[in-house]
């Protein structure tokens, strides 16, 4: 199933504050929508979900949820949510690129993941920027951290990061890259998503996808 709005400036998703604003399946896709107003915003419940050009925010929970179930997170903004994460992990594998995550309490956290890819993305203006146990070891590199109190917690991963002003601005409570940013194009492209996706740092909004982008079983 792939749910596709209009664009997230177009297409809203209200939760109305009771429960997760979108419920993931196995194999499906949410692209192209504002989700709001949520527990999570969006919450996987089935073996692998796609998560595409979406902007996140103002839920009370974490931004994106994934609970013993994979996620792939690409082009979105996850801002101002209130919960333990942007995203959030708990027994699952996250392949995590080219999003703005910005404003929480932390950007990404981990909790007996032991595998996950984390690259291209800002994290920005959070508590703290990749929090995870010990039993999680996720492959963080070539993200850009700005203004977290602190970037990691317990240790600063293997990988290589950025530690660079993304220049943000904020609209409506939501954090946005701006088109003169020095940082997009900074990515290198990642391994499994076609090279046009995942080749930026930050966030963009524009790339069509379908079903045969990126294979969900």
């Amino acid at each position: 199933v792939i749910l596709e709005g209009a664009g997230a400036d177009l297409s809203i998703l209200d939760g109305c504050g009771t429960g997760p604003v979108v419920v993931g399946e196995d194999g499906s896709v949410i692209k192209g929508f504002t989700i709001t107003n949520g527990i999570e915003g969006v919450k996987t419940a089935g073996r692998l979900m796609g998560v595409f050009e979406n902007i996140i925010t103002g839920n009370s929970g974490s931004g994106i949820r994934a609970g013993a179930a994979d996620c792939v997170v690409i082009n979105n903004i996850i801002s101002t949510n209130h919960g333990p994460a942007g995203i959030d992990g708990a027994r699952a594998y996250l392949l995590s690129v080219n999003n703005l995550i910005c404003t929480g309490k932390a950007g990404f956290k981990f909790w007996k993941s032991s595998r996950s890819t984390i690259s291209n993305n800002i994290i920005a203006f959070c508590e703290i920027g990749v929090n995870r146990d010990e039993e999680s070891e996720p492959d963080i590199s070539n993200n850009i951290f700005w203004k977290n109190g602190e970037d990691f917690r317990p240790e600063s991963p293997d990988g290589e990061n950025l530690f660079l002003d993304p220049l943000l601005k904020t609209e409506e409570g939501v954090c946005l890259l701006p088109d003169d940013s020095p940082v997009k194009t900074m990515g290198v492209p990642v391994e499994g998503p076609p090279e046009e996706l995942t080749a930026g740092i930050g966030d963009r909004k524009s790339t069509r996808l379908n079903s045969s982008h990126i294979p969900l079983s």
